[in-house]
């Protein structure tokens, strides 16, 4: 699975650099992203109330546009998971807090729409596919006034994620600013972990907050 991913991910970005320099497109660079992730779990199955995990979006982008479409290829490091409260042995709440830290290496392939909004300025839709490299998987279990558990969950958790992604922003000059929501496709558990986890399918769920400069 993990090569057959590596494969298509290969040929996509390859695809992407050919038909970026063509000459149809008017408008053909590269740029740099950065913001902040929220990071989630979700599934039919998930009974926990669980929260963000605020975390790093970061990475490379190449992106070609015509007068109203584009399409943009991107490289990101992106810090996913969830976090919720620990409860105590008797079920009271409020024991400390658990962060399950998912953190990929993504290639997604995006097509825009967009119009000009004068003043060099664009506004876009944005949707594609994003596929997810699994380069570190962790469990924290910080308890209130008391210690914090850190423990690796690399075995337990799926080395390879795939997600759709749905997003708006704004261009204006080399500069953009852009809010995507990430949907996964794929369950996060290879195989159950312990009783620290949920035990149950679990998929990532992201909004991210990015900012970008373009070249």
């Amino acid at each position: 699975m993990r090569r057959r991913a590596r494969l298509i991910a290969s040929v996509l970005l390859c695809a992407g650099v050919v038909l970026a320099s063509s000459p149809a497109w008017s408008d053909t660079g590269f740029g740099v992203n950065l913001g902040l992730n929220m990071g989630d779990l979700a599934g039919d199955q998930v009974k926990r109330d669980t929260s963000f995990r605020y975390g790093l979006a970061v990475g490379a982008l190449l992106y070609s546009w015509t007068d109203s479409f584009g399409i943009q290829i991107e490289l990101d490091y992106v810090q996913k998971g969830t976090r919720y409260d620990v409860t105590t042995s008797d079920g009271l709440p409020d024991a400390g807090t658990t962060t399950l830290k998912f953190n990929y290496l993504e290639v997604p392939i995006l097509v825009m729409l967009g119009f000009d909004a004068g003043d060099d300025m664009r506004v876009f839709g944005t949707a594609g596919l994003a596929l997810s490299f699994l380069t570190g998987a962790e469990i924290e279990i910080d308890y209130k006034n008391t210690a914090t558990y850190n423990d690796d969950l690399w075995d337990s958790t799926a080395g390879f994620d795939m997600g759709i992604i749905l997003g708006a922003g704004v261009l204006w000059g080399g500069l953009g600013v852009e809010l995507r929501y990430d949907w996964g496709l794929l369950t996060t558990d290879s195989q159950p972990y312990g009783g620290h986890v949920m035990n149950e399918e679990r998929y990532n769920r992201s909004l991210t907050l990015l900012g970008s400069a373009r070249f």
